[in-house]
């Protein structure tokens, strides 16, 4: 009797780890994902030119990872030596879907390993689902093969591959 015990606890010692993980593996499982690389080159009084990559993986539990990564070229008067700055940015998001549109709420932001913008800079420059706090509003609409195209205002159309 002693030995089957000892052989269900042993058993359940080994099993039970890898139904905890699945567990928590269903639970954030990837909705989808979409990747753009981005270029804005501003020239006002001041020069500007952003480039980079965003990355946002929504999870089918309604939360979101966002990542901004590039570099910031400014001068900020004709004559002055441009600096070079690094973006690299973590976000935290909740989303959901309402009909054809999704909306977004960032949670949290946190810079990451190298960022140097200054915190002026990054304010007037940085784009605003990269900000704490900051709701968002696209269009989205599936397409046959269960992925996905994003619609976002002054930006171009996004297509995300689905985590199915």
């Amino acid at each position: 009797m002693k030995k089957v015990l000892l052989s269900i606890l042993v058993l359940v010692l080994l099993v039970a780890p890898w139904l905890v993980v699945r567990h928590f593996d269903a639970h954030s499982s990837l909705a989808f994902y979409c990747q753009v690389p981005y270029a804005i080159n501003s020239q006002k009084d001041d020069n500007m030119l952003l480039k980079g990559s965003i990355k946002t993986h929504y999870y089918a539990n309604g939360s979101g990872i966002g990542i901004l990564s590039g570099t910031m070229q400014y001068q900020a008067r004709e004559g002055d030596k441009p600096a070079l700055y690094t973006i690299h940015r973590n976000t935290r998001f909740n989303w959901k879907v309402s009909h054809s549109y999704i909306t977004t709420h960032t949670d949290s932001m946190h810079p990451a390993f190298g960022e140097n913008i200054p915190a002026t800079l990054a304010e007037e420059f940085i784009f605003p689902s990269f900000k704490t706090k900051f709701n968002d509003y696209y269009q989205i609409e599936k397409i046959a093969n269960g992925d996905s195209i994003v619609s976002v205002a002054n930006m171009p159309r996004l297509y995300c591959h689905s985590g199915a």
